[in-house]
């Protein structure tokens, strides 16, 4: 059996999670030609595709982009398409590709989609359910008044030593991210790998506009950080817990504590796609970051599991029947190395 595949544009991980979804199809005597399509024409993935394809600039409307698939879909006989650029609006228009005959590995609940890709909506969600983490206390604001109000309210609420952060309410990993120091920024933070700014100079940044993107302003979380990847199957949630430790160390801890919060969030919400909770401990407590709901950037970890979960998303959206595997009983530690590859 034949099978084509089309991703548009991802994360550079895309080369392992493509290596993977080969190497589980192999094993299945099922045949894949994978597409690759991105705006970087310097992107790793393509080294790893059978075709490779230049994607529209930035700039583009959803609804533009949208149209586009639609036609590269029919003109490169696509059967299943994995898509991460404009996600939502392709997910809106899923029913055009299922009239084509493509399998879209998107979740079909748009409401679903919306709310889980805006922070505040997630925060607000995840009140209801304390059993699966606890909601950091946060603040929402759009100008510079609001933060100066916000800022003071949450070191009264939780005292003046309290270090608090700030991210976008709507963005992509920890791009926006950044720990507020009270006074000025010293040489220390240099040597650190999260991002510091001074509140003198956030404040004088956002004087400098009316209005900005709806900011969250919360606690900066301490300790460890959690990322959860999981897929709901017919025989229940497939979930790979793992540590992210300091520099570039992972450890894949599969306790049935952490994978009974994923599958929890998978039921009361309703995910039938690869999805990825992310939580942080601050003080033997475990907090919300927030839910992706799609395959995330470190998805092809689960494999040094034993899970090749991006090849079992596939088998279950060919509607293949997917069985829960056998967790690894110990701690795996992993170090992440990178690797050169020649364009």
């Amino acid at each position: 059996m034949r099978c084509r595949i089309w991703v548009n544009q991802w994360f550079s991980t895309m080369y392992q999670i493509i290596k993977q979804l080969r190497e589980g199809a192999e094993a299945d005597g099922l045949n894949l030609h994978i597409i690759g399509t991105s705006t970087n024409q310097k992107v790793v993935y393509q080294k790893v595709c059978d075709e490779f394809w230049e994607e529209p600039k930035k700039g583009i409307s959803p609804e533009d982009y949208v149209e586009w698939c639609l036609t590269f879909c029919r003109e490169h006989q696509v059967d299943v398409f994995i898509p991460k650029r404009h996600m939502i609006a392709i997910a809106k228009r899923k029913e055009a590709f299922t009239e084509l005959g493509i399998k879209v590995l998107v979740e079909d609940d748009i409401e679903l989609l919306e709310n889980f890709n805006n922070k505040v909506k997630t925060a607000e969600l995840f009140r209801s359910f304390p059993e699966i983490c606890n909601v950091p206390p946060f603040e929402v604001v759009t100008d510079v008044e609001a933060f100066k109000l916000s800022y003071e309210k949450l070191k009264q609420q939780l005292g003046k030593s309290a270090v608090l952060c700030v991210k976008y309410a709507v963005g992509e990993g920890a791009s926006s991210f950044n720990i507020i120091e009270d006074g000025p920024v010293s040489i220390k933070q240099l040597e650190m790998s999260e991002k510091h700014i001074g509140y003198e100079a956030i404040v004088k940044i956002l004087s400098s506009i009316e209005s900005f993107k709806p900011l969250i302003i919360m606690p900066y979380l301490k300790g460890t950080e959690i990322s959860i990847d999981a897929l709901k199957t017919q025989h229940g949630v497939i979930a790979v817990p793992r540590r992210k430790g300091p520099g570039r160390l992972q450890e894949i801890c599969c306790s049935q504590e952490l994978i009974n919060k994923a599958a929890v969030l998978a039921e009361r919400f309703g995910f039938n796609q690869p999805f990825n909770l992310q939580l942080r401990y601050h003080e033997d407590t475990l907090y919300l970051l927030e839910v992706n709901t799609r395959m995330s950037g470190g998805i092809h970890y689960s494999y040094y599991a034993g899970i090749n979960l991006p090849y079992l998303a596939l088998k279950k959206l060919l509607g293949q029947v997917v069985e829960v595997p056998v967790y690894p009983p110990d701690v795996v530690e992993l170090v992440y190395v990178e690797q050169p590859v020649i364009l």
